[in-house]
């Protein structure tokens, strides 16, 4: 008989050793002193406290300096200044409450911001280096205004004269004068009241009438009519004077 040869048991198979777990270090401590792992060196890292506060200083914003130069009057494109509102009777120009450029009414330098003389006139004269809205530098007021001192060696030009209306072209009647036309101070074209043609610049005359009348050559544009109401005698071109009465004759002079 065949003898069998014994069957070799199979080798026991090692099973692989699992490697002892470590642990992340223990974290303790306060807040204040809290760390983190850092999983890249595997060593912890010190993190800033989330309630300690932020100590760098904050900067302030600089404030700009004032401007050291006052703010400059304004002026138009032609480089003049506009005429300021004539003051009121409760807020007059005076030596503590001065006015300034192209403001009045001034009596004094006194009444004037430093660097400007008080500049005295009568009416309709030009007004050096101030305009008014229509452009023009002509007062018509007795307003006396603040303006830069000028040497009288070296006055401004004076502006080109206008044009004067053609005799037969009516123009507007100007307000009745308060202190009236005189032989010192004429009237101008439909300006009133005159008393005699010396009262009137030269190439006017007197238009006596005696209210209701139509005045030749001047106009009420408002009602489109040359018809004064009042008793007003004004100046009209020389030409246009038609009237039953004869002009007046200048008073005589005092004996």
């Amino acid at each position: 008989a065949s003898t069998k040869s014994p069957t070799k048991a199979p080798a026991p198979t090692k099973s692989p050793t699992k490697a002892p777990k470590t642990s992340a270090p223990s974290l303790t401590g306060s807040p204040s002193t809290l760390l983190a792992f850092d999983e890249a060196t595997g060593s912890p890292a010190p993190t800033k406290s989330a309630d300690k506060e932020d100590d760098t200083p904050t900067k302030e914003p600089e404030e700009e300096p004032p401007s050291p130069n006052p703010t400059p009057t304004p002026t138009t494109s032609t480089g003049l200044t506009p005429f300021l509102p004539v003051r009121t009777s409760d807020n007059v120009c005076s030596p503590t409450n001065k006015c300034t450029l192209c403001e009045g009414d001034c009596n004094t330098s006194e009444d004037c911001e430093d660097g400007l003389v008080c500049f005295q006139k009568g009416a309709d004269e030009i007004v050096p280096g101030c305009v008014n809205g229509l452009g023009s530098q002509l007062d018509r007021s007795r307003t006396d205004w603040c303006l830069p001192a000028i040497s009288k060696s070296n006055p401004p030009p004076p502006p080109p004269p206008s044009p004067p209306s053609p005799a037969s072209t009516p123009v507007p009647f100007l307000p009745v004068r308060t202190e009236g036309c005189s032989s010192g101070n004429k009237c101008r074209r439909c300006e009133g009241d005159c008393h005699n043609d010396g009262e009137c610049e030269s190439g006017l005359v007197c238009f006596q009438q005696d209210g209701n009348e139509s005045v030749p050559g001047c106009i009420n544009e408002a009602l489109g009519t040359s018809v004064d109401g009042s008793r007003t005698d004004w100046c009209i071109p020389a030409e246009l004077r038609v009237s039953l009465m004869p002009p007046r004759a200048p008073p005589a002079p005092p004996a």
